[in-house]
């Protein structure tokens, strides 16, 4: 569990502004920036099949390059798919790459940080009612898995960069593995993401 659960909202609570129009106008500029480079990435150009793939399967394998963009548009292809429900957790090996590719992700949507992406590491979640994805690391997975044993309310899990093995992946591997050939079967979607398949 986080504790110091941050609402976004209040994080910008009496911030009056007076340039508006220069400002909105320079958010513009780096929304459609920032779109634009998002449609270079590799990964962008899979959307359909990675979707498509996951209608079919429960358990989809996805193998990318680094800086193919997997990390980050991968889950939003889930977040934006209408067609799937509940939370989207995808796991980062370490607590500061959860933290700062859930930074890039809503900047990308042009949001802040805890809308509709945010992330939960030891001591500090920072999210909000409205979060579907949400970024965390390997334990804090296992951490959910220990108290919420059928993963209720969520319906996906991504699993990023596996080919960095430890012993928490691959025990979180189990336990979805079984969830998946049991309670869960049909019901959760298992995204497995590496930079190799070897």
């Amino acid at each position: 569990k986080g504790t110091g659960h941050h609402n976004p909202r209040c994080l910008t609570a009496g911030v009056v502004s007076h340039s508006a129009p220069p400002r909105q106008a320079s958010c513009n500029r780096r929304e459609t920036a920032l779109r634009r480079f998002r449609e270079t990435l590799p990964a962008t150009a899979h959307r359909s099949a990675v979707l498509d793939q996951l209608k079919r399967s429960d358990v989809v394998i996805v193998s990318g390059d680094t800086g193919s963009g997997k990390t980050t548009q991968v889950p939003q292809f889930l977040l934006d798919d209408t067609s799937l429900s509940g939370l989207i957790l995808c796991t980062q090996p370490r607590r500061i790459s959860a933290m700062s590719v859930a930074q890039r992700v809503a900047k990308e949507r042009g949001e802040a940080l805890g809308d509709s992406t945010g992330y939960t590491i030891r001591f500090e979640s920072v999210t909000c009612a409205r979060t579907r994805l949400v970024y965390v690391t390997t334990g804090i997975l296992l951490r959910v898995m220990h108290s919420n044993p059928t993963l209720e309310g969520i319906g996906a899990v991504i699993v990023d960069e596996v080919h960095e093995r430890d012993l928490d992946t691959d025990f979180a591997l189990l336990l979805l593995r079984d969830l998946l050939r049991g309670k869960r079967k049909g019901t959760l979607k298992l995204l497995i993401m590496s930079a190799t398949i070897n």
